[in-house]
């Protein structure tokens, strides 16, 4: 005849299942969350840059035009 004993009562290994699942999910949203920050991250340095080397290529233009117009 097998003796079954338990360990936890089913009111103890419930709560344990619930607290574990709920930190299971907020890792998983964390991880989510700071993929989509560095994509975004990544995205507005890209448009910055992007705007800085719009600005520098207008000068550029405007600097060998004065430079054409003094010969």
């Amino acid at each position: 005849m097998i003796v079954y004993r338990r360990i936890l009562p089913l009111r103890t290994r419930l709560a344990i299942l619930s607290y574990v699942s709920v930190l299971v999910a907020i890792m998983v949203d964390v991880i989510f969350m700071g993929f989509k920050v560095c994509h975004l991250i990544e995205e507005e340095m890209g448009r910055r840059a992007l705007a800085i080397a719009r600005t520098l290529a207008q000068m550029e233009v405007c600097s060998s035009c004065q430079q054409a117009n003094k010969y």
